[in-house]
């Protein structure tokens, strides 16, 4: 291999945590709350392996896994294209029944503010035992463990009224930019207004330095480029005994690959 791009987002870091940490976390954490409490819990919505963590967890825990449609949605097109990732099962999981329109309760399929997929998820379960409404979830709380994808995901918790104490579990990576900051700042704020026990709970995708290290040792690059790091020189010092180049591109530069 003459150059290998290679991303550094952990560098600096040499801790390892699995999913097993994660899914063992969750359940040490779901196990305390009982008497009627709900727990909920916020993934990125492409992190299929964590999904597949967190149902496992609230099985064991004898909760339900109760999904958003947008999470269910992906799953269920990859198992229809055949994809080759490692998938949940998701023959004991409910889908979250988002309320969206003005009439029926809020359950109008008709209404223009259930989108296109949206509208075919829910017509496709409707006459199924998959579909859970916030009023239901609402009056058995302790029955259900809720997998959501998105911040927005707090006024669908307002809409259920979480007995006090319930917990919240952010189980996705820290904000990394003021964006980000700004909306975690507006979910810390229903958090507490809502007064739950929150948890950040979450194991990095990343490599970390040891891994980054072996990964470039045994493909033996005449060149590395460090990509989507903050510490990109840490590269060179780490290389300088292994006799491979590091090349440092600064922000808005170009270098020709040939």
């Amino acid at each position: 291999v003459d150059i290998l791009l290679i991303e550094g987002t952990r560098i600096n870091d040499s801790t390892t945590r699995s999913e097993d940490d994660v899914k063992n976390q969750v359940i040490i954490e779901t196990l305390k709350k009982k008497n009627g409490k709900l727990v909920s819990t916020l993934v990125s919505p492409l992190d299929i392996d964590r999904v597949r963590t967190l149902i496992e967890a609230a099985e064991e825990c004898n909760r339900i896994p109760i999904l958003s449609s947008r999470i269910y949605h992906l799953i269920k097109t990859l198992y229809e294209e055949g994809s080759k990732v490692k998938l949940p099962n998701l023959e004991n999981v409910k889908v979250y029944f988002e309320k969206r329109s003005i009439i029926d309760e809020g359950y109008f399929l008709g209404s223009t503010y259930f989108r296109g997929w949206l509208k075919k998820i829910y017509e496709s379960l409707l006459n199924t035992d998959k579909l859970i409404k916030p009023e239901e979830i609402s009056k058995h709380q302790d029955r259900f463990f809720l997998i959501f994808n998105s911040h927005q995901c707090v006024f669908e918790l307002a809409e259920i009224n979480p007995t006090p104490g319930s917990l919240f579990i952010e189980s996705t990576s820290e904000p990394h930019d003021e964006e980000q900051e700004i909306e975690w700042e507006k979910v810390e704020n229903w958090i507490n207004l809502l007064r739950l026990d929150s948890r950040w709970i979450h194991a990095s995708g990343h490599a970390n330095r040891e891994d980054l290290l072996k990964i470039i040792k045994e493909i033996k690059p005449n060149l590395v480029i460090p990509l989507h790091t903050e510490n990109p020189r840490e590269f060179k010092r780490m290389l300088e005994k292994e006799d491979i180049k590091v090349e440092i591109i600064q922000e808005g530069e170009e270098t020709k690959l040939s």
